[in-house]
Formats: structure tokens, sequence, C-alpha cells
């Protein structure tokens, strides 16, 4: 039944994502990406992950969303459907594509290390739900990672205040 539930999901999310770049109406391109990321959403709770699927579900799938809406809505629109859609780098967007679908069947053809089994992967958490075994690893194991990354997006940010306030 998961297995059935996985391809569903994957396949509806081929098609939005592949409807994500290909939309002539780029609100109508926002909606489908809107419906690709709670299809991810989807594939984290098949995979046990309800946190990582709400963190999903509550930052991208609405905050990023309603970003690209506003920016979309605040810019002219006229001018950006006139703009080509169809550029001179789709060869080398092709050959990356095709990359990474090769990437993807490798690491599809070898499985997961626990036999594609999640509660396999459950049981090496021992006795922690995911989200505390997520919470232990990245305050553990990725401490510094995870400190530079929250450093980087600071920093992001502060600029992003700056140019905000020179208009």
């Amino acid at each position: 039944m998961q297995f059935l539930l996985f391809f569903l999901l994957a396949a509806v999310m081929i098609f939005a994502a592949i409807k994500v770049v290909t939309a002539k109406n780029v609100v109508h391109g926002v909606l489908y990406l809107v419906l690709t990321f709670f299809c991810v959403a989807g594939v984290y709770i098949l995979l046990y992950a309800e946190f990582l699927a709400a963190v999903q579900i509550l930052i991208y799938a609405s905050a990023m969303v309603i970003l690209i809406l506003f920016v979309l809505l605040l810019s002219n629109l006229q001018e950006l459907q006139r703009l080509r859609q169809w550029h001179g780098q789709w060869p080398v967007a092709l050959a990356i594509g095709g990359i990474l679908l090769l990437e993807v069947i490798v690491v599809l053809w070898r499985g997961l290390p626990s036999g594609g089994k999640p509660n396999a992967i459950l049981a090496q958490l021992g006795g922690q739900t995911p989200t505390e075994g997520l919470g232990t690893v990245l305050f553990t194991d990725y401490l510094l990672p995870f400190e530079v990354a929250s450093i980087l997006l600071l920093a992001a940010m502060i600029g992003a205040i700056i140019l905000a306030r020179r208009d």
C-alpha cells in the first residue's frame, strides 16, 4: 500500500514540477509549485518524518509561496509574460536533468541501507521518535554546520533588510 501511495505521489509530483516550469501563466506555475510541495510533504509522511512534513507545509507551501506571489503580483506581469520562456541554455539544463535522473535511478537501484524498511530505520534511533532523533543528530553530530547555516541565514536577512531600506 505504501509503495502504491509513493508512486502516486511521485507521479503527481513529477507532473506538477514539469507544469511549474512550462506553465504560460506565472500564477498557475506557483499553484503547481504548491502542489509539488504538498506531494513532498506526503513523501515525508510515508517516511515517518512528520516533523519534516509539517515544516514543508508551514515554510514552503505557505510562507515561500506567499512571498513568491507577492513578488509576482507587485511586479509588472505583462512584462514577465512577454519574456521568452525558452532560452539557449536548454541543452545544458537537459544534460543536468539527465544526470540527476541517473543519480535517482542509481539510488533507487541500490535501495535504502536498511533494506527499504522504515521500521528498521526507526529501530536505529534507539526508541526516540523521528523528531527527537533529528534534534539529537542536529545538535550533536551536525552542530557546526547547523550554526554556520543559521549565521548565513541571519546575514542574508540583514542584507535583505538593508537592500529594502535603500528604496
